[in-house]
């Protein structure tokens, strides 16, 4: 009986996730119609001492314009600059002694 409830558990996240990729999925295409502005305004100056939101991605994908769009939501007009930083997981077994290692660094791939 607790076995079955596990699964039935276990499969209605599964069916979350997928339903939460069909939203990050429609949503990304509504952004990509969006009009550009004929006349953009023009870029204010940085500056680097402003509050900025650091936003973790992992690749190209709508996480990045979420985060975007959610830091306001959630902090009002505290943050001033946005960075986003590229996360990636390390395979150890590809590190085989420092020659290795810097043959790596040197040249980084995409999964």
């Amino acid at each position: 009986m607790i076995t079955s409830a596990v699964i039935v558990f276990c499969l209605y996240i599964h069916h979350h996730y997928g339903e939460a990729e069909k939203s990050l999925r429609r949503l990304d295409d509504m952004m990509l119609e969006l009009p550009l502005p004929d006349n953009p305004r023009p870029m204010p100056p940085r500056d680097t001492d402003a509050p900025t939101a650091v936003c973790f991605v992992n690749e190209y994908n709508g996480l990045g314009i979420q985060s975007v769009l959610a830091v306001p939501l959630l902090f009002g007009t505290q943050f001033e600059n946005f960075v986003f930083v590229g996360l990636g997981a390390i395979d150890s077994s590809r590190f085989k002694g420092q020659k290795r290692s810097r043959t790596c660094a040197a040249k980084p791939k995409r999964a």
